[in-house]
């Protein structure tokens, strides 16, 4: 690797898990809708990003939001794109966490100096 530079900031860490999410039994049509998912570890101020491993069976579902929304829980927002949606299966994700080592997260910079 051409030249070296040691990284500076402010993760404690930033680790892959593998988590399998029910939807909600109803996602109704121009709405959204919550479910909470309880993930070991996670804390208030993480950052989460998400990868659905497979696909939903039905196109029409998706996760517009996931965060957490207290100690070892996962909320996350479902939506739909078109009809009203029961009973969908469950999913897999690939969630990346990212925690601070500043807390409380409203402590972190509000820019890059």
């Amino acid at each position: 690797m051409p030249g070296s530079a040691v990284a500076g900031g402010n993760e404690l860490f930033d680790t892959l898990i593998y988590v399998t999410i029910t939807p909600p039994a109803t996602i109704t049509t121009a709405t959204t809708t919550t479910t909470t998912t309880t993930v070991n570890g996670v804390v208030v101020g993480d950052l989460l990003s998400w990868n659905q491993v497979v696909p939903s069976l039905n196109a029409l579902i998706s996760v517009t939001n996931m965060y957490v929304s207290a100690a070892n829980t996962v909320t996350s927002t479902w939506s739909t794109e078109g009809a009203t949606v029961n009973g969908a299966a469950a999913l897999q994700f690939l969630i990346s966490v990212i925690r601070a080592n500043i807390v409380p997260y409203t402590a972190l910079p509000n820019g890059i100096y």
